[in-house]
């Protein structure tokens, strides 16, 4: 299945399924070349199910719902592929759904009444679409690289002489009459990608080759051609799709590095903003009290005792509550307040970030401005 057929069906899921639902969105990073990696996912996964577990009803059929969601989950989390890419996981009472990515993912676990899968159109936005030309001295391959997948789309092929000379021609001679036929090669190429650039769309290009080859290719490129060139490297024409694929994500990833922007990062800069955004407990609490808190983001370790009024219903740090009763209940914020942060049709988005640590471990983006 395509990665468009897939967003399709996700997008088909997310219609049909009943809203009120309790869905558990995992987006895993499953790139094993770093061995930590997996133990660190397996961790700050447990943790964030033992918090949803503490926010949910101790009996009745959510509860067994769950439970059955989290025996399923570990059985497919044990069967994941080891790979570069991620995998989609959406958990809807106690089904699952699993989809293999072709695009890198940062793990992500997000806890909500529907399904969160703007993360993933996020993510596909910016790994946008690129063209692909593989050259030699006599062919010339292009592809389309879309969603994380190569696509072949044409290719052509020169008549240029070998480089041996034939009887009756000097050795300089023949070399020269060589050249001329690869710069034919090289111009039919460039005539190819501007037909391709001018007409079709106006990605980004990888071109692969011999080195001097690219190089001396590059030269004869026009100025817009050549600023669409995102990076080059030594690749055999006759290389299989899989080693294209890998390169060409190599550039990739080097270029959506520098634009992706982590949820708690930017939750930290828009709070000191005075954006729409909170940071730390106190004020965490003041956007949950009126209804505004749109994402709430929670350090797996987070904890905090607190009060729940009598009177007016919010939830304090110390007593007396803000509306002066001394009529309050002593309880587990770190557990009501994701409870309280759903009931208000909000997402709840748990987190390993040391950044927000630093900052109380616990923070929102807010619906309106406080």
């Amino acid at each position: 299945m395509s990665q468009e057929e897939i967003l399709k069906e996700i997008k088909e899921i997310v219609e049909k399924v009943p809203k009120g639902n309790i869905f558990i969105n995992l987006y895993l990073n499953t790139n094993h070349r770093d061995l930590n990696q997996n133990v660190k996912d397996n961790a700050f996964i447990r943790k964030s199910f033992q918090k949803i577990a503490k926010s949910l009803p101790k009996h009745g059929e959510t509860r067994e719902n769950y439970t059955k969601f989290r025996e399923n989950f570990w059985r497919e989390f044990e069967n994941l592929p080891a790979s570069d890419r991620g995998v989609f996981i959406m958990g809807f009472d106690s089904d699952i759904k699993k989809f293999e990515l072709k695009i890198p993912v940062e793990t992500r676990l997000i806890f909500a009444k529907h399904p969160y899968i703007s993360y993933l159109e996020e993510v596909a936005l910016k790994h946008p679409d690129v063209n692909i030309l593989l050259i030699d001295s006599k062919k010339a391959k292009f592809f389309d690289y879309t969603l994380g997948e190569i696509i072949f789309r044409n290719e052509i092929q020169s008549d240029v002489p070998g480089r041996i000379k034939r009887g009756g021609w000097s050795q300089m001679k023949w070399e020269r009459h060589v050249e001329d036929h690869i710069l034919w090669h090289f111009k039919t190429a460039t005539s190819k990608m501007k037909k391709i650039y001018n007409y079709y769309n106006k990605n980004d290009w990888v071109i692969f080759g011999h080195h001097d080859l690219t190089e001396n290719f590059l030269n004869l490129l026009p100025k817009s051609l050549k600023e669409k060139v995102i990076g080059t490297d030594e690749l055999y024409i006759r290389s299989n799709v899989n080693l294209i694929e890998e390169k060409t994500n190599d550039f990739l990833n080097r270029k959506v590095k520098h634009s992706e922007e982590v949820d708690a990062k930017n939750l930290i800069t828009t709070a000191k903003k005075h954006k729409k955004a909170v940071l730390g407990l106190k004020e965490m609490l003041k956007a949950l009290n009126k209804k505004e808190v749109g994402m709430l983001i929670v350090s797996e370790d987070f904890k905090a005792e607190g009060y729940l009024c009598s009177l007016c219903d919010s939830y304090e740090m110390q007593i007396p509550c803000s509306c002066g009763s001394r009529a309050v209940k002593e309880i587990h914020l770190d557990e009501v307040i994701i409870e309280k942060a759903l009931e208000d049709e909000g997402v709840v988005e748990f987190t390993n970030s040391e950044d927000l640590k630093r900052e109380g471990g616990i923070g929102a983006f807010l619906r309106f401005m406080a």
